[in-house]
C-alpha cells in the first residue's frame, strides 16, 4: 500500500493543479470572454501575444466560460426553493456536477471536431453544416479525421489543428484514387467484355453460315485442318484452338452438322472436319460417347474416393456423396443398356 504521506501529496498537488488552472482560466477568460473587460481582445491575438495556439486558448475560455454558465443555472434553479423554505444557504448548488476540468474537456473534444469537421469542408470543398450534420454522410469521416489528427499531434507534439488538413486531403486523395481505379478497371472490363462479345458473335455466325452451305454436302480434303493448320496459319495456341472448337461445338449442338475429329495415326495430330449429316458424324458420336462413359467412370471412383474422405454434414461431404450416387445410378442403366444389345462400354 502507499505511505499516507504520498496520498496526502498526491491529493495536495492535484488541488494546487486545480487552482492554478481555474486561475490561468480565468485570466484568459476575462481578457478575451468578459463582456464587462472593455479592453478585452480577440483568442487569436491573445494566443499571438502569450505565443500560445489558438486552440489552446480557445478550448481553456470556453470551458470556464461553460463552467460559469453551469453555476449560474445552478444557482437559479436552487434560490426559489432555498427562499421558499426560508432557508440561509447560498444557494451556490451542485450544478450539473462537471469540475472546471470536466468542462475543459469538453471544450477541447468540441473544438477538435470543429476543426476536423472544417477541414473536411475545406477538403471536399462543403459547407461546414454539410458535413457536420449527424444525417450528412460526412459525418464520420469527420470523427475519423479528430482521431486520426488527435494520434498523430501526440505522436508529432504537435496540435490537431496542424494536423487535421493534412489527415482530410489525403483521405480525399485515397478515395480519389480508388474511384479512379475502379473506373478505369470497370472501363477495361466492359471493353475486354465487349471485345469478346463481338468476337463470339464473329464466330457465331461464320459458324451458321458454314452451316447452311454445308447442308447436304460434305467438305473435301482442303476443308480438313489441325491444330497444327490453325497455329501456322493463324498463330493460335493449342489451348486457344481446342476453346474455339469446344465453342463451335456448342453452337452446332442439336444440329445435323458437327465439327468431328479423326485420328491420323498414333504419331499424327487428329484432323477436324465439318460434316453436314447424321450419318457421317455416326461413327464419331458412337466413340465420343463411349469416351464420355470412361470419363463418367472415372469421375465416379473419384467421387467414392472423396465420399470416405469427407465428412457427410460438410458441404464437401454432400457434393461428394451427391455426384457418387448420380453417377452410379447413370452407370447402372447404361450398363443395362449395354447388357440389352450385348455391348460392352
Amino acid at each position: 500500500m502507499l505511505p499516507i504521506e504520498v496520498i496526502s501529496q498526491d491529493a495536495d498537488l492535484e488541488s494546487a493543479i486545480e487552482r492554478d488552472t481555474a486561475a490561468l482560466a480565468e485570466l484568459r477568460w476575462h481578457w478575451t470572454l468578459n463582456d464587462s473587460n472593455p479592453n478585452r481582445v480577440t483568442i487569436s491575438e491573445y494566443a499571438r501575444q502569450v505565443g500560445r495556439v489558438k486552440s489552446t486558448i480557445s478550448t481553456m475560455v470556453n470551458g470556464y466560460a461553460a463552467s460559469l454558465d453551469d453555476k449560474t443555472r445552478s444557482t437559479r434553479r436552487t434560490r426559489p426553493e432555498s427562499e421558499s423554505r426560508g432557508s440561509s444557504s447560498s444557494g451556490s448548488g451542485s450544478g450539473s456536477g462537471l469540475s472546471l476540468s470536466d468542462h475543459i474537456g469538453k471544450a477541447r473534444m468540441n473544438q477538435e471536431t470543429g476543426a476536423a469537421a472544417e477541414a473536411v469542408a475545406r477538403a471536399r470543398g462543403l459547407s461546414i453544416r454539410g458535413v457536420s450534420d449527424p444525417g450528412s454522410t460526412h459525418h464520420n469521416e469527420v470523427r475519423r479525421v479528430r482521431d486520426i489528427a488527435r494520434q498523430l499531434a501526440e505522436d508529432h507534439g504537435t496540435s490537431i489543428e496542424e494536423e487535421v488538413d493534412r489527415v482530410a486531403q489525403t483521405i480525399v486523395r485515397e478515395e480519389q484514387a480508388r474511384r479512379e481505379e475502379q473506373e478505369d478497371r470497370a472501363q477495361r472490363t466492359d471493353l475486354r467484355v465487349i471485345q469478346a462479345e463481338q468476337q463470339v458473335l464473329i464466330a457465331k455466325r461464320a459458324v451458321l453460315k458454314a452451316i447452311k452451305e454445308l447442308e447436304g454436302a460434305e467438305l473435301d480434303d482442303e476443308g480438313r485442318f489441325t491444330y497444327v493448320d490453325i497455329q501456322n496459319d493463324l498463330g493460335w495456341r493449342r489451348g486457344e484452338f481446342f476453346k474455339v472448337v469446344n465453342r463451335c461445338r456448342s453452337v452446332l449442338a442439336g444440329d445435323t452438322i458437327n465439327l468431328i475429329a479423326e485420328t491420323q495415326g498414333q504419331r499424327g495430330p487428329w484432323l477436324y472436319r465439318l460434316v453436314g449429316n447424321v450419318e457421317d458424324a455416326s461413327w464419331w458420336a458412337a466413340n465420343r460417347l463411349d469416351d464420355a462413359e470412361q470419363r463418367l467412370t472415372t469421375i465416379r471412383n473419384v467421387a467414392m474416393s472423396a465420399v470416405k474422405a469427407t465428412d457427410g454434414r460438410t458441404n464437401a461431404g454432400r457434393r461428394a456423396r451427391i455426384i457418387f450416387k448420380s453417377l452410379t445410378r447413370l452407370l447402372e442403366d447404361l450398363g443395362d443398356l449395354h447388357v440389352a444389345d450385348g455391348t460392352s462400354a
